[in-house]
């Protein structure tokens, strides 16, 4: 009986996995699924971190005066930034 169930288990989650990556190369599925891991407890800040220290690396100049202008980076780009990283592959 259970090996019976198990052929439609793997069915199902291969539909709900073709669904999902569908979705998500939608604007508005990236917005909403980038946004639902922006907003998770572990996911959220890490990514956040990570993000602001690519803008640190790349556009920090030796005598440190752009971090300033950096500093004050909207939430917003914050977000454009975590979707371009996370589409890369």
């Amino acid at each position: 009986m259970p090996q019976k169930y198990f052929l439609v288990a793997i069915i199902v989650l291969a539909i709900a996995v073709y669904a999902f990556r569908r979705y998500y190369k939608t604007e508005k599925g990236t917005l909403l699924i980038d946004g639902l891991i922006l907003k998770s407890p572990v996911f959220g800040p890490l990514l956040k971190k990570s993000c602001r220290s690519e803008i640190y690396k790349n556009h920090v100049h030796d005598d440190g005066l752009v971090v300033f202008q950096f500093l004050r980076v909207s939430p917003l780009s914050v977000k454009q930034l975590a979707t371009r990283l996370l589409r890369m592959p």
